[in-house]
C-alpha cells in the first residue's frame, strides 16, 4: 500500500492518500468503507453514536457544494456502535441506512466530517486535487474522506483543516483508517471493541512525547522526614516556618518535632501505624505532622470543618487509634473510638538528647493517607508510601525551581493532596513554608502574602482572580490547579510571574503533569507533560486496553513509579484503576520504568500535535468544586439516606468555572417541598463537608428515566438550564421565606452599595435577576452566591471599606445586606470622605518582628502579679517581644521554687508555656500589701538602680486585690499603697523609667472630670474607689514631672473593660463579671432590654499586647490615660450564647428581668455566680455610649466566641459546676494580692 502525503500551499488544508488493498467491485465495498469511517470517528471524537455527512454527486457536472441541490445527494449517517457487536452487524446497519430515502433539502451540513464517494465517471469532473481542495474549504468541516476509483484501484484521501484540528494530521488519520479497514475486511466477526484505531505511528509519537532526556536517575530513596533532617544542623537558625505572628527556625522545628514524636511513642504510637490529625492550619500543626512522621507513623489529615459524622467514618476506615485534636473539637466530637491527644506547643516539651537522629527510616511504610470522595457513601483512603512521595517530591522541586530561598505559601487544606507540595517541598529544599491563618486566607490573602514575602504559591484559578500581580512584588512563581485558569488569568499573570498550570490526582504522585511558564494566548486547558518519570497515555474510557490515537479524546492514564499503594481496605476498587503495564495489550509497546504502574484517572483529555495534554473534564459521576474532587455518587447516597427522600440525581449548573453549582433533583416521600433545601442542608451538614453539599434542592414527583431505565441526566440538565434564576431562588437554603424583599432606606448608602456589589457578581448568570436585588435587603444565602463569589465579595468589601469580613461571617444563616453593612461599620474609624482610615502604625508593629537586624539593647521589665489572669498574658506578650530580654516578676510565695511553679502553672493553664522562657524570667518573692512591696533590700536596690545597680527599663504595675464586697480600708494596702511605693521609688531615680499602671473598676467617660468622678465614687464599692485613688496618685506624679526639666516619660494608665479569653485558646477567667452575667442570661434564657447596649470588652491577648505596645512605643499614644471603650453589643453576646448553647434568649423589661434574676439567685441550691455582683448591677449602669478605636472588633468577637466555647467545654454554664466542694472546675482564680 503506497501512501502519498502532499501538503497544500494553503495553510488550512492538507491531505494524504493511499491505495487500498481491495478493488472497488468487491462485495459491499462501499459499506465496508463507511463502517470503517464510523469506527474511526468513534475513537477520534469519543462518540458512542458517531455520525457524518455522506456525499455523492448525482451527475458528472460540477455540483453546488454549499447547498444540497439536485446535483448533489447528501445523507446523514449516524449509528450507535455497540462494543460487543461484530463489525458485520454494524456494516449491515450501515447498508440499511444508506438504502433509506432522505429528503436532500432537509440535510444540514453541521457534522464535523464528511465522506465523498467518487466513481470513475465522476473523477474527471470533480476528482482533481484542486477541485476537492475547494470542496473541502467550502464545506467547512474538520475532516474529509474521499474515496475514488481509478483504473480498478481504490484510493482513499484524508483532508484536514489544520486550524481546527492540528493534531489530526492527514497521514496519521489515514494510517488509522487503513488499519481499521484491513481489520474490517479480513475479520468480519471481530467485535467493535477489539478493533484498534491507534497505530504504530501514534505509539511512536506518544513515546516521543513521554521521552525525558533531561530527567536525572533517581536518587537513593529516603523517608520524607529524613530528607528534611539535614537542614536542622546545617542551617539551624534559618527560618523554616513563618506566619504573621511568629517564625520557627529549622533548629526549633527539629527539636520540637522530635519532642512530639517522643510524646506519641510514649502514648503508644507504633511504627507503621496511622495517626489522625484534625487541627487548624498553623506552624504548630506542621510541627506535629513532622513529629508523626518521625515517630514512624503515617498521618491522616482531616479538616476541622468536617462534620463529626465524616470524621468518625475516617477514623473507623483507617483504624485510627490515636487522634491529635484540639480540646474544643474533642468536646464537639464526643465519644470516639480513637484516643484523643491534645498537644500544646506551650506545654513543657521534653527535647530528647538525640533529637536530630532519625530512628524510623522504612521507605515502604505509608507516609500519609488522604481521603477523597467515594461513590458508596463512604470516603475512600489513598495510601502513599514514603518512597513514592519522596522521589516524586524531589522531581517536583526540580521542575518548579524550588530552592533554599523559596518562601512557599501553605494555602490548601491539609486534607487536600495539594498541601503535599506546599508543606514538604520547601522544607526538603531548605526553604520556608509561609502559613496564613484561616482568617487571613479568607479575608485578606493578598496583603498576607505580601507581608510574608511569599515567592511561590499554588491556588485555584478562581482565587487567583482575586489577586493583582503589582501588589505581590515578591511572588516569582504561581501555580494554578484544580480547575483550568481563564484566559484573563493567563493574560494578567503570564508576563508577570512564571505561571504554571498543574494537574494531579490524589492517587498519583505529588503532581502529575505541568505546563510550565504559560504565556498570554496559551490554551487554558493545556496541562503540559508528565513531571519527571511520569508518562501519560490516552485510552478508551470504557476499555483501557484500547489506546486512542494522537489528538483523539479519551481517558487520561498516568504511568508512574510514584503511584499510591492503592485504596485502603478496597482491593477490588484498587485493582480496577491501578494497572500493571503487562496487563494491557499495548503495554509491551511502550517503555516501562522500574516499578511503574498505570492509574486510570477518570479524566478526559487529548494530546496536542506537539505532545502536550489538553484536559477536557471529568467523566460522568465526578466533578471538581473549588479544586476538590467530588464523587456525585457519595452526595446522592447521603441525600438518599435521609428520611423523606426516595432517590435523587445531581446535575451541574450551566455556569462553569469557579461558579459552578450542584443542583439536586429529589423525589420526596413527604410534603416538605417548600422547606426541602433547609431540611436537607441541615441533615447533610452532619455527614458531608460544606463543599459537597448542593446549593439547590429541587423537588420532583418522579425523576425522568431513559429507555434503559437509567436516570435521564441530560433531560435534568436541560430542565435546570430552562429555569430562571428567580424560580431557582426558592430551592436554595433559606429560600422558603418570602422573596419580596424590603427596599433599603436612603439613610443606609453603604447597604445600597453592598446590594449592588452582590448584583454585579450575579450579572453573568441573569442580568434581569441580578438587577432585581439592587437596593434590596435580602439574605445572601438565598441568591446563589458560589464560594468564589463570596470570596470576591469579601475582597470588594475590604478594598472599598478597608474592613476585613471573613467568609464564615458572610455564610451566617439569614445574613442580610443590612447585616453586612453592620459588619462593615463595626469598630470603624472613618475619614471625612467616608473611607476607613488605615492605621499604618499598627501595620508597622506587625512588621517590625520580621526585620532581620537585632535590637541594640534588649530591655528588662518589672511586672507585678505575673500569676494572675491578665498578668500571665502580659508576661506572655513581653516574652514574645524581640525587644524584651528579661522579666522580673513579683510573686507571693514562701519559696522561689513555689513561685516559679505558680508562674509555670498559670502559663500552662493558658496553653502558652515554652521551656525556653524559663531562663528569661526572674521571680522575686514579695507582697503588694506590705511595705516596700514585701521585697528584700537587695531587690529594692536593683529595682531602683541604687548602689551601682542598673535599674529596670520599665515597670508594669498590674497587681491588685479584686473584691466587690470589701471596703476601701480593706483594699487600700494592696491597691493603693503598692502604687504609692512604686511612685516613691521612681521619684528617687535620676532618670525614672516608664510606668504602666493597669487600673479597673469604674471607667469614666471622656467628658467627666476628676472631681466629677470622685464625687460619683464617693459611695461606690471599695474596689472602684481604690483603683481610682491610684489613678489620682499617677496624675500627681505626672504633675511633678511637668515641673522637672528633661524628657522624662510620663506614667501611663490603661483602664480595660471586661476581659475575656484569647482569640486562640479562649481560656476565660470564670470569676469575671462578664461571665457571671453570661451565666445568668444563659440560665434564664432571658436578658434585660435595657442591658443590650455597648459593653467595653476585649480579649486578654488584645489588652496584654496593648500594654506591651504602650511600654515600648509610647509616642503612638497621645493620652496618658487609655480607656478601652472598645467592645461589642450585648446582643452580640446573646447571639454567641444562642449559637454555642443551642438556646433562644428572650428580651424582658429591665425591672422584670432583675426580679427574675433575684428570684433565681435566692432559690438556687448552688453558689450562684451572679450573687456577689447583683447589688453592684443595681447601682451601676452596665453599658456605655462610647466607642473605642484601640482594638479590632472582629478579633474581639473571635475572642468572645472562643471563650464561650471554652466555658461550654468545662461545663461552666451547668449549675452543677458551681456547687461547693470537690469536683469544681479547675481554671484561673484570683491571686488576691
Amino acid at each position: 500500500m503506497a501512501i502519498d502525503d502532499t501538503k497544500r500551499s494553503r495553510i488550512i488544508s492538507s491531505y494524504a492518500s493511499a491505495v487500498l488493498d481491495i478493488p472497488p467491485d468487491s462485495d459491499k465495498w462501499d459499506f465496508k468503507l463507511l463502517t470503517t469511517w464510523l469506527l474511526l470517528l468513534r475513537d477520534y471524537y469519543a462518540q458512542e453514536i458517531p455520525g457524518f455527512i455522506y456525499l455523492r454527486p448525482t451527475t458528472s457536472s460540477n455540483p453546488d457544494w454549499v447547498h444540497v441541490s439536485k446535483d448533489l445527494r447528501a445523507q446523514v449517517l449516524s449509528i450507535a456502535i455497540e462494543p460487543e457487536a461484530s463489525v458485520s452487524s454494524t456494516q449491515h446497519l450501515v447498508s440499511q441506512e444508506v438504502g433509506k430515502q432522505q429528503d436532500d433539502g432537509s440535510v444540514k451540513l453541521n457534522h464535523k466530517t464528511c465522506v465523498l464517494m467518487l466513481r470513475d465517471d465522476e473523477i474527471e469532473a470533480n476528482g482533481s486535487h484542486q477541485e476537492i481542495a475547494k470542496i473541502f474549504e467550502r464545506l467547512k468541516v474538520e475532516l474529509l474522506l474521499t474515496i475514488s476509483t481509478s483504473g480498478g484501484a481504490s484510493i482513499a484521501s484524508i483532508w484536514n483543516d489544520a486550524l481546527k484540528q492540528p493534531a489530526f494530521s492527514p497521514c496519521r488519520v489515514l494510517k488509522s483508517f487503513t488499519q481499521i479497514f484491513e481489520q474490517v475486511s479480513s475479520q468480519p466477526n471481530i467485535k467493535a471493541d477489539e478493533i484498534f484505531c491507534a497505530t504504530d505511528l501514534d505509539i511512536e509519537s506518544m513515546c516521543s512525547f513521554n521521552s525525558k532526556k533531561d530527567v536525572k536517575n533517581a536518587e537513593i530513596p529516603e523517608c520524607l522526614h529524613v530528607l528534611i533532617n539535614t537542614h536542622y544542623m546545617e542551617h539551624p537558625q534559618k527560618t523554616a516556618l513563618s506566619s504573621s505572628t511568629r517564625d520557627m527556625s529549622y533548629l526549633e522545628l527539629g527539636q520540637k518535632s522530635a519532642a512530639v514524636a517522643q510524646i506519641l511513642v510514649n502514648r503508644g504510637v507504633r511504627p507503621g501505624e496511622t495517626v489522625g490529625i484534625c487541627l487548624e492550619k498553623s506552624i504548630w500543626t506542621i510541627t506535629i505532622l513532622l513529629g508523626i512522621l518521625r515517630a514512624g507513623a503515617a498521618y491522616v489529615p482531616m479538616d476541622p470543618s468536617y462534620p463529626p459524622g465524616r470524621i468518625t467514618q475516617i477514623l473507623a476506615r483507617a483504624d485510627i487509634r490515636h487522634l491529635v485534636i484540639s480540646d474544643t473539637l474533642r468536646k464537639k466530637l464526643g465519644d470516639i473510638m480513637a484516643e484523643s491527644i491534645v498537644l500544646s506547643e506551650n506545654e513543657d516539651l521534653h527535647i530528647p538528647h538525640d533529637w536530630s537522629k532519625e530512628k524510623y527510616k522504612e521507605i515502604h511504610d505509608p507516609a500519609y493517607i488522604i481521603f477523597t470522595s467515594g461513590s458508596t457513601g463512604t470516603p475512600k483512603g489513598v495510601i502513599q508510601h514514603h518512597k513514592a512521595v519522596s522521589l516524586s517530591l524531589v522531581e517536583c522541586i526540580e521542575a518548579f525551581e524550588i530552592n533554599s530561598s523559596t518562601r512557599f505559601m501553605q494555602f490548601s487544606s491539609l486534607a487536600f493532596d495539594a498541601s503535599i507540595l506546599e508543606l514538604w517541598s520547601p522544607l526538603v529544599a531548605g526553604g520556608c513554608v509561609c502559613v496564613p491563618s484561616e482568617e487571613e486566607r479568607s479575608s485578606d490573602l493578598e496583603s498576607t502574602m505580601r507581608m510574608l514575602r511569599v515567592t511561590d504559591a499554588w491556588l485555584t484559578a478562581g482565587l487567583v482572580k482575586q489577586l493583582q500581580p503589582e501588589n505581590l512584588p515578591d511572588l516569582a512563581r504561581l501555580s494554578v490547579g484544580g480547575e483550568a485558569p481563564s484566559e484573563d488569568v493567563i493574560t494578567t499573570w503570564g508576563n508577570r510571574v512564571k505561571l504554571n498550570n498543574l494537574y494531579g490526582t490524589t492517587e498519583a504522585g505529588v503532581w502529575d503533569t505541568a505546563k510550565l511558564a504559560m504565556e498570554p494566548g496559551d490554551n487554558p486547558r493545556n496541562i503540559g507533560r508528565g513531571i519527571g518519570k511520569v508518562s501519560c497515555w490516552i485510552a478508551d474510557p470504557s476499555n483501557a486496553q484500547r489506546l486512542r490515537p494522537v489528538g483523539a479524546e479519551g481517558e487520561l492514564l498516568v504511568q508512574s513509579p510514584y503511584l499510591a499503594h492503592g485504596y485502603l481496605k478496597d482491593p477490588e476498587l484498587s485493582a480496577g484503576v491501578f494497572l500493571h503495564p503487562s496487563s494491557l495489550k499495548w503495554g509491551s509497546l511502550v517503555p516501562i520504568s522500574e516499578g511503574s504502574r498505570i492509574y486510570r484517572t477518570g479524566d478526559l483529555a487529548k494530546f496536542t500535535a506537539d505532545g502536550d495534554i489538553v484536559f477536557l473534564g471529568r467523566q460522568g459521576g465526578f466533578i471538581k468544586i473549588r479544586g476538590l474532587r467530588v464523587d456525585l455518587g457519595e452526595v446522592e447516597h447521603a441525600i438518599n439516606s435521609t428520611a423523606s427522600v426516595y432517590r435523587s440525581a445531581i446535575v451541574l449548573s450551566k455556569d462553569g468555572g469557579s461558579n459552578v453549582e450542584m443542583a439536586a433533583f429529589v423525589e420526596t416521600t413527604e410534603k416538605i417541598e417548600t422547606q426541602l433545601a433547609d431540611v436537607l442542608h441541615t441533615r447533610l451538614s452532619k455527614v458531608l463537608p460544606s463543599y459537597m453539599i448542593p446549593t439547590m434542592f429541587i423537588p420532583v414527583e418522579k425523576l425522568p428515566m431513559t429507555t434503559s431505565k437509567k436516570i435521564d441526566r441530560p433531560r435534568l440538565r436541560r430542565d435546570l438550564s430552562q429555569m430562571s434564576q428567580k424560580s431557582l431562588e426558592r430551592f436554595r437554603k433559606g429560600g422558603s421565606v418570602a422573596t419580596e424583599y424590603s427596599t433599603i432606606p436612603s439613610t443606609k448608602p453603604r447597604a445600597i452599595e453592598i446590594s449592588c456589589m452582590v448584583a454585579d457578581l450575579l450579572t453573568s448568570r441573569d442580568k434581569i435577576y441580578a438587577d432585581s436585588f439592587r437596593g434590596k435587603d435580602f439574605p445572601l444565602e438565598t441568591v446563589g452566591l458560589s464560594s468564589m463569589q463570596l470570596v470576591s465579595l469579601a475582597t470588594l468589601l475590604r478594598k472599598r471599606y478597608n474592613k476585613k469580613i471573613t467568609i464564615g461571617s458572610l455564610r451566617c444563616h439569614a445574613l442580610t445586606v443590612c447585616d453586612v453593612e453592620d459588619l462593615v461599620l463595626k469598630g470603624k474609624k472613618e475619614t471625612a470622605d467616608g473611607i476607613e482610615a488605615r492605621n499604618l502604625i499598627d501595620d508597622l508593629t506587625k512588621l517590625k518582628p520580621k526585620l532581620p537586624f537585632a535590637y541594640s539593647r534588649r530591655k528588662t521589665v518589672f511586672l507585678t502579679s505575673i500569676t494572675g489572669f491578665l498578668g500571665s498574658q502580659i508576661l506572655r506578650s513581653l516574652l514574645r517581644n524581640p525587644e524584651i530580654e528579661h522579666i522580673i516578676g513579683l510573686v507571693r510565695a514562701k519559696t522561689e521554687e513555689e513561685a516559679r511553679g505558680k508562674v509555670e502553672h498559670q502559663a500552662k493553664l493558658g496553653q502558652w508555656w515554652e521551656p525556653s522562657f524559663f531562663n528569661r524570667i526572674e521571680v522575686w518573692l514579695g507582697d503588694l500589701g506590705k511595705p516596700q512591696l514585701g521585697l528584700n533590700t537587695s531587690h529594692m536596690n536593683r529595682l531602683w538602680g541604687r548602689h551601682g545597680h542598673s535599674p529596670v527599663d520599665g515597670i508594669v504595675h498590674n497587681g491588685a486585690r479584686v473584691n466587690w464586697i470589701e471596703s476601701y480600708e480593706e483594699l487600700e494596702p494592696v491597691n493603693v499603697h503598692s502604687t504609692l511605693e512604686i511612685l516613691s521609688g521612681l521619684s528617687e531615680m535620676t532618670f525614672p523609667c516608664p510606668l504602666i499602671y493597669i487600673s479597673g473598676g469604674y471607667m469614666p467617660t471622656e467628658q467627666e472630670s476628676l472631681s466629677e468622678v470622685a464625687k460619683k465614687l464617693s459611695s461606690a464599692p471599695g474596689y472602684d474607689q481604690t483603683k481610682f485613688m491610684s489613678e489620682l496618685l499617677l496624675e500627681e506624679y505626672n504633675k511633678h514631672l511637668d515641673k522637672q526639666k528633661g524628657n522624662i516619660p510620663k506614667a501611663r494608665t490603661i483602664i480595660p473593660g471586661f476581659i475575656v479569653g484569647t482569640r486562640q485558646e479562649g481560656i476565660a477567667h470564670q470569676e469575671d463579671f462578664l461571665w457571671r452575667f453570661a451565666f445568668s442570661i444563659a440560665r434564664l434564657q432571658a436578658v434585660s432590654k435595657d442591658l443590650l447596649g455597648h459593653l467595653n470588652v476585649a480579649g486578654v491577648d488584645q489588652v496584654s499586647n496593648l500594654v506591651t505596645d504602650v511600654l515600648l512605643q509610647p509616642d503612638r499614644y497621645d493620652k496618658h490615660t487609655l480607656k478601652c471603650f472598645d467592645g461589642i453589643n450585648v446582643l452580640t453576646l446573646c447571639n454567641i450564647l444562642e449559637d454555642k448553647l443551642n438556646i433562644k434568649i428572650k428580651k424582658f423589661d429591665h425591672s422584670e428581668w432583675m426580679e427574675i434574676l433575684r428570684s433565681d439567685i435566692d432559690q438556687a441550691d448552688f453558689d450562684h455566680p451572679f450573687a456577689p455582683v447583683f447589688e453592684w448591677l443595681q447601682a451601676n449602669p452596665l453599658g456605655t455610649a462610647s466607642q473605642g478605636s484601640l482594638f479590632n472588633e472582629q478579633e474581639t468577637v473571635t475572642a468572645l466566641e472562643r471563650s464561650v466555647e471554652y466555658l461550654v467545654g468545662i461545663d461552666y454554664f451547668l449549675e452543677g459546676s458551681h456547687k461547693s466542694g470537690p469536683g469544681k472546675s479547675v481554671g484561673f482564680s484570683r491571686s488576691n494580692f
